[in-house]
């Protein structure tokens, strides 16, 4: 019975571990995302201000 106990005190902790591993890679690929599509939107505002007023 304590083998039992240990093992599926063991598979339990292994499965939170694994949980929060997958949770901290799920928020910086989102994190990436936001930064990437945001960096699209400045790289935008830049060259749409260029065409209209000329380089500097």
């Amino acid at each position: 019975m304590d083998l039992l106990t240990n093992i599926f005190t063991g598979l339990a902790a292994v499965g939170v571990v694994y949980g929060g591993i997958r949770a901290d890679l799920k928020h910086l690929t989102e994190g990436i995302k936001a930064a990437q599509s945001e960096a699209r939107r400045a790289h935008q505002r830049i060259d749409n201000h260029i065409e209209k007023h000329g380089r500097a």
